[in-house]
């Protein structure tokens, strides 16, 4: 059986047809797709330039990638979209993982051809393009939010990564279930953060995750909070390449002896040492779906301060979220921690316990059950 995935997920491809990429879609995910269907083609973006990353190539799975974004606007019928054309005509199960141009396009061939489709919806449309940043993308918010919209409310199946939250900004009138994308290999038998000291009077060691070359990852809103606190702390930013623009924050609120800038780091377990050294972790993020990074702090018992963006009240204790763009509340919920060990021990143990629902068995038990339902039933 042939099954199709379509996301505007960028990949490397090295001249010798070995494929690259510097998120999570790699080779090891592929086979929640695979041990079920079979063959698998992804339709993706192409990355111009090397970057460390995890091997994507794996038997059973072919790419097709695009080499320029702007063909998707112009919906040129290029060599890549008659391919797209002709795969969606004769695959037996499609998949689209939304939001995502690409996907869009392909949801309106699958109109085209009668073919039935499923939707991985993994984020907000339209807090992804209100957030960028550029006047124009935040005109086109609520056009890409319709699209998207509407392509999962047409989808005959539907896997949201949210228990709630996207499931009532965009829902389906097929049928759906609830599995998050994040997905736990494996979680520790006992609470690491437990093991640590109390605070006391040592340096309160912050720790955040994500791409600082992107303003929606809120940074300015954390640096703004960090900058009104007069407590002893140092706070570790991993994750992107380019650092002009936080740099530019943190010469801007005066921080520059109070962070650490790591870059982006691929190896698990060097990231999860880096975790396991934190006091608390921090999502100051202007738009999600389920972040990836609290799920993990979460694994290793570490206290979280979240923005209210996305599905991240799910997560976590409703205390220790926060408004989005309020930075002086974030500023008091930091202090508030930071002087009381009892409420970091206490939510240390709630996000442990919390993050064994995400263990690799559980979830993946679950989208085979839906995937072979599917089959059976189509």
């Amino acid at each position: 059986m042939s099954c199709l995935f379509i996301h505007d997920h960028k990949f490397y491809c090295t001249d010798s047809n070995v494929v690259y990429t510097t998120g999570t879609l790699n080779a090891n995910l592929w086979q929640r797709y695979t041990s079920v269907f079979g063959s698998l083609t992804v339709f993706a973006r192409q990355s111009s330039k090397r970057t460390a990353g995890v091997l994507a190539s794996s038997e059973d799975v072919k790419f097709e990638l695009l080499d320029s974004f702007l063909e998707i606007l112009k919906i040129k019928k290029t060599d890549y979209f008659i391919k797209l054309d002709e795969h969606i005509k004769k695959t037996d199960f499609i998949i689209v993982r939304l939001p995502s141009m690409l996907g869009i396009y392909a949801t309106f061939l699958c109109k085209k051809y009668n073919k039935k489709y499923m939707v991985e919806v993994v984020g907000c449309a339209y807090d992804s393009f209100k957030t960028h940043g550029s006047f124009k993308t935040k005109i086109f918010a609520s056009i890409w939010s319709y699209f998207n919209k509407r392509a999962i409310y047409n989808s005959d199946w539907a896997v949201y990564v949210t228990e709630n939250y996207l499931q009532n900004k965009y829902p389906s009138k097929g049928i759906s279930i609830s599995a998050s994308n994040v997905v736990l290999d494996k979680i520790a038998s006992v609470n690491p953060y437990l093991k640590k000291p109390n605070i006391s009077n040592k340096t309160f060691i912050i720790g955040c995750i994500g791409n600082v070359e992107l303003a929606y990852k809120g940074y300015a809103i954390l640096l703004k909070s960090l900058s009104i606190l007069e407590i002893d702390f140092k706070l570790h930013l991993i994750g992107g390449e380019n650092f002009s623009y936080i740099q530019d924050l943190i010469t801007k609120y005066n921080l520059n002896e109070k962070v650490v800038l790591h870059g982006k780091i691929l190896d698990r377990d060097l990231l999860f040492k880096l975790i396991d050294n934190f006091d608390l972790f921090i999502q100051p993020s202007l738009t999600e779906g389920l972040p990836r990074s609290v799920i993990e702090a979460m694994s290793r018992g570490c206290p979280v301060l979240a923005s209210d963006a996305g599905g991240t009240y799910e997560l976590i204790n409703s205390s220790y979220v926060y408004p989005k763009y309020n930075n002086k509340i974030l500023a008091g919920k930091i202090r508030e921690l930071r002087d009381n060990n009892n409420l970091l021990k206490k939510a240390s143990n709630e996000n442990f316990l919390a993050s064994k629902k995400f263990k690799a068995e559980i979830l993946n038990k679950k989208r085979t059950l839906f995937y072979n339902q599917i089959i059976n039933n189509k």
